[in-house]
Protein backbone atom coordinates (compact mmCIF):
# COMPACT_ATOMS: atom_id res chain seq x y z
CA UNK A 1 0.00 0.00 0.00
CA UNK A 2 1.15 3.60 -0.53
CA UNK A 3 3.32 5.08 2.39
CA UNK A 4 0.25 5.99 4.90
CA UNK A 5 2.15 8.17 6.83
CA UNK A 6 2.15 11.64 4.39
CA UNK A 7 -1.48 12.86 5.24
CA UNK A 8 -0.94 11.94 8.81
CA UNK A 9 2.10 13.49 9.61
CA UNK A 10 0.92 16.64 7.53
CA UNK A 11 -1.99 16.70 9.45
CA UNK A 12 -0.74 16.45 12.98
CA UNK A 13 1.70 18.85 12.01
CA UNK A 14 -0.84 21.78 11.06
CA UNK A 15 -2.82 20.64 14.63
CA UNK A 16 0.13 20.91 16.74
CA UNK A 17 1.65 24.00 15.18
CA UNK A 18 -1.84 25.39 16.06
CA UNK A 19 -2.08 23.84 19.65
CA UNK A 20 1.56 24.96 20.37
CA UNK A 21 0.11 28.52 19.57
CA UNK A 22 -2.66 28.73 22.29
CA UNK A 23 -2.35 30.35 25.26
CA UNK A 24 -3.51 28.80 28.78
CA UNK A 25 -6.53 31.42 28.17
CA UNK A 26 -7.54 29.93 24.94
CA UNK A 27 -7.51 26.31 25.84
CA UNK A 28 -9.76 26.94 28.50
CA UNK A 29 -12.37 28.58 26.10
CA UNK A 30 -15.24 26.78 24.63
CA UNK A 31 -14.67 24.87 21.24
CA UNK A 32 -17.11 24.79 19.05
CA UNK A 33 -18.56 21.61 20.15
CA UNK A 34 -21.20 22.08 22.75
CA UNK A 35 -20.38 21.36 26.07
CA UNK A 36 -16.74 20.92 25.43
CA UNK A 37 -13.70 23.59 26.06
CA UNK A 38 -10.85 23.22 23.70
CA UNK A 39 -9.07 21.01 26.98
CA UNK A 40 -11.59 18.61 26.05
CA UNK A 41 -11.18 18.51 22.53
CA UNK A 42 -7.33 18.28 22.08
CA UNK A 43 -7.74 15.17 24.84
CA UNK A 44 -9.83 13.87 22.98
CA UNK A 45 -7.67 13.62 19.69
CA UNK A 46 -4.66 12.64 21.98
CA UNK A 47 -7.01 9.47 23.09
CA UNK A 48 -8.01 9.01 19.82
CA UNK A 49 -4.47 8.58 18.46
CA UNK A 50 -4.10 6.39 22.03
CA UNK A 51 -6.82 4.14 20.70
CA UNK A 52 -6.19 3.43 16.98
CA UNK A 53 -1.97 3.05 18.39
CA UNK A 54 -3.37 0.62 20.79
CA UNK A 55 -5.00 -1.67 17.92
CA UNK A 56 -2.25 -1.62 15.62
CA UNK A 57 0.06 -2.74 18.80
CA UNK A 58 -2.35 -5.60 19.04
CA UNK A 59 -2.34 -6.44 15.05
CA UNK A 60 0.98 -6.50 15.12
CA UNK A 61 1.58 -9.00 18.16
CA UNK A 62 -1.36 -11.33 16.11
CA UNK A 63 -3.97 -9.87 18.52
CA UNK A 64 -7.36 -8.23 18.35
CA UNK A 65 -7.18 -4.97 20.01
CA UNK A 66 -9.94 -2.91 21.50
CA UNK A 67 -10.14 0.39 20.80
CA UNK A 68 -11.79 1.47 24.00
CA UNK A 69 -13.13 -0.38 26.68
CA UNK A 70 -16.21 1.28 26.52
CA UNK A 71 -18.19 4.39 25.63
CA UNK A 72 -18.32 5.28 29.04
CA UNK A 73 -14.56 5.21 29.48
CA UNK A 74 -13.76 7.21 26.56
CA UNK A 75 -16.36 9.50 27.93
CA UNK A 76 -14.40 9.52 31.37
CA UNK A 77 -11.01 9.83 30.32
CA UNK A 78 -11.62 13.03 28.07
CA UNK A 79 -13.23 14.87 31.08
CA UNK A 80 -10.28 14.10 33.44
CA UNK A 81 -8.08 14.94 31.04
CA UNK A 82 -9.72 18.20 30.25
CA UNK A 83 -8.70 19.01 33.85
CA UNK A 84 -4.93 19.16 33.49
CA UNK A 85 -2.90 21.97 33.08
CA UNK A 86 -2.93 23.43 29.58
CA UNK A 87 1.02 22.85 29.39
CA UNK A 88 0.39 19.05 29.90
CA UNK A 89 -2.50 18.77 27.47
CA UNK A 90 -0.37 20.40 24.85
CA UNK A 91 2.77 17.71 25.72
CA UNK A 92 0.36 14.75 25.97
CA UNK A 93 -1.07 15.94 22.20
CA UNK A 94 2.63 15.82 20.84
CA UNK A 95 3.30 12.71 22.64
CA UNK A 96 0.05 10.47 22.01
CA UNK A 97 0.30 12.14 17.80
CA UNK A 98 4.15 11.10 17.69
CA UNK A 99 3.56 7.53 19.02
CA UNK A 100 0.95 6.83 16.90
CA UNK A 101 3.17 8.35 13.62
CA UNK A 102 5.69 5.79 14.68
CA UNK A 103 3.29 2.73 15.38
CA UNK A 104 1.96 3.61 11.45
CA UNK A 105 5.31 4.41 10.33
CA UNK A 106 6.44 1.13 11.75
CA UNK A 107 3.62 -1.27 11.04
CA UNK A 108 4.64 -4.17 9.09
CA UNK A 109 2.66 -4.41 5.09
CA UNK A 110 1.17 -7.68 6.08
CA UNK A 111 -0.61 -6.98 9.07
CA UNK A 112 -2.83 -4.18 7.75
CA UNK A 113 -5.92 -6.11 7.14
CA UNK A 114 -6.12 -7.34 10.47
CA UNK A 115 -8.74 -6.62 13.01
CA UNK A 116 -9.60 -4.52 15.42
CA UNK A 117 -12.49 -3.59 17.32
CA UNK A 118 -13.92 -0.51 17.06
CA UNK A 119 -16.35 1.59 19.63
CA UNK A 120 -19.35 1.75 17.44
CA UNK A 121 -18.54 -0.49 14.64
CA UNK A 122 -17.16 -3.69 15.89
CA UNK A 123 -14.57 -5.54 13.93
CA UNK A 124 -12.94 -3.70 10.95
CA UNK A 125 -9.31 -4.06 9.48
CA UNK A 126 -6.85 -1.88 11.06
CA UNK A 127 -6.18 0.13 7.76
CA UNK A 128 -8.99 2.15 8.76
CA UNK A 129 -6.21 3.61 11.13
CA UNK A 130 -5.01 6.09 9.13
CA UNK A 131 -7.67 7.97 7.06
CA UNK A 132 -9.65 7.50 10.19
CA UNK A 133 -7.43 9.39 12.20
CA UNK A 134 -6.80 12.12 9.67
CA UNK A 135 -10.84 13.02 9.42
CA UNK A 136 -10.23 13.18 13.09
CA UNK A 137 -7.43 15.58 13.30
CA UNK A 138 -9.15 17.74 10.14
CA UNK A 139 -12.70 18.05 11.32
CA UNK A 140 -11.31 19.27 15.06
CA UNK A 141 -9.01 21.00 14.04
CA UNK A 142 -12.06 23.13 12.83
CA UNK A 143 -13.65 22.79 15.68
CA UNK A 144 -10.75 24.49 17.99
CA UNK A 145 -12.09 27.45 16.64
CA UNK A 146 -8.78 28.82 16.18
CA UNK A 147 -8.62 30.17 12.96
CA UNK A 148 -8.17 27.07 11.24
CA UNK A 149 -11.43 27.01 8.62
CA UNK A 150 -12.29 24.20 6.57
CA UNK A 151 -11.13 26.48 3.82
CA UNK A 152 -7.78 25.47 4.93
CA UNK A 153 -8.37 21.66 4.48
CA UNK A 154 -6.39 20.01 1.59
CA UNK A 155 -7.94 19.70 -1.87
CA UNK A 156 -7.31 15.86 -1.52
CA UNK A 157 -8.62 15.63 2.06
CA UNK A 158 -11.58 17.55 0.93
CA UNK A 159 -11.99 15.61 -2.40
CA UNK A 160 -11.93 12.20 0.07
CA UNK A 161 -15.00 13.55 1.79
CA UNK A 162 -17.20 14.37 -0.71
CA UNK A 163 -17.19 10.99 -2.11
CA UNK A 164 -17.06 8.87 0.68
CA UNK A 165 -20.39 8.88 1.19
CA UNK A 166 -20.14 10.98 5.01
CA UNK A 167 -17.98 10.18 8.15
CA UNK A 168 -17.98 6.97 9.81
CA UNK A 169 -15.22 7.98 12.54
CA UNK A 170 -15.47 10.08 15.78
CA UNK A 171 -18.28 12.82 17.28
CA UNK A 172 -19.66 14.67 14.53
CA UNK A 173 -18.86 18.42 14.12
CA UNK A 174 -22.23 19.75 14.69
CA UNK A 175 -21.16 23.35 13.57
CA UNK A 176 -18.49 23.22 11.18
CA UNK A 177 -19.17 23.93 7.91
CA UNK A 178 -16.92 24.06 4.80
CA UNK A 179 -17.39 25.82 1.47
CA UNK A 180 -18.40 23.77 -1.76
CA UNK A 181 -16.20 22.65 -4.54
CA UNK A 182 -17.32 22.25 -7.92
CA UNK A 183 -20.70 22.02 -7.10
CA UNK A 184 -20.54 19.44 -4.88
CA UNK A 185 -22.27 18.61 -1.10
CA UNK A 186 -21.35 20.18 2.00
CA UNK A 187 -18.78 17.87 3.10
CA UNK A 188 -19.29 18.75 7.11
CA UNK A 189 -23.13 18.25 5.79
CA UNK A 190 -22.51 15.02 4.75
CA UNK A 191 -20.09 14.22 7.90
CA UNK A 192 -22.72 15.15 10.21
CA UNK A 193 -25.45 12.59 8.11
CA UNK A 194 -22.37 9.93 8.37
CA UNK A 195 -23.33 9.38 12.03
CA UNK A 196 -21.01 7.09 14.75
CA UNK A 197 -18.50 5.11 13.73
CA UNK A 198 -14.73 4.22 14.92
CA UNK A 199 -14.03 7.34 17.72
Amino acid sequence: MPDPTDDLYRSTARLLDTAERLTDVDLAAPSRLPGWTRRHLLTHVSRSADSRRRMLDAARAGAVGRQYPSEEHRAAEIEAGSGRPAGEIRRDLRESLELLRSAVAGHPPDRWDEPGEWLGVGLRPVRRVVPSMVREIEYHHVDLGAEYEPADWPAEFVDGQLSSGGRVDGEPSRRTAPHRRRGGPDAADRHRRGGHGER
